[in-house]
């Protein structure tokens, strides 16, 4: 589980008040002790959404991650096989 997409997962869910995250949480418990850098409260601002609901949308954002790196050396290996040189693949990925 990535910090970056364990942030982005709890910003997917409605009522979002921010988190004082010291290490990734790996459970339930870890996962609700999470307090708000307000006033050290609840992390959330209406009804929190479930552990298994976080843990599968940071699975969610995990898996499209590692779907974008091997698309990208996908495309690359098809570029390279119509005759393009690494410079130019290079200058079609900026």
């Amino acid at each position: 589980m990535s910090t970056v997409n364990l942030s982005r997962a709890l910003n997917s869910f409605d009522g979002f008040n921010g988190a004082k995250i010291p290490t990734d949480p790996t459970n339930e418990a870890e996962y609700l002790a999470l307090q708000n850098p307000h006033d050290g409260g609840s992390i959330w601002l209406r009804v929190a959404p479930t552990w298994e609901q976080v843990s599968a949308k940071v699975t969610e954002l995990d898996d499209a991650d590692a779907q974008k790196v091997t698309d990208k050396a996908s495309a690359i290996s098809k570029l390279e096989a119509l005759g393009l040189s690494s410079s130019e693949i290079d200058a079609l990925s900026k």
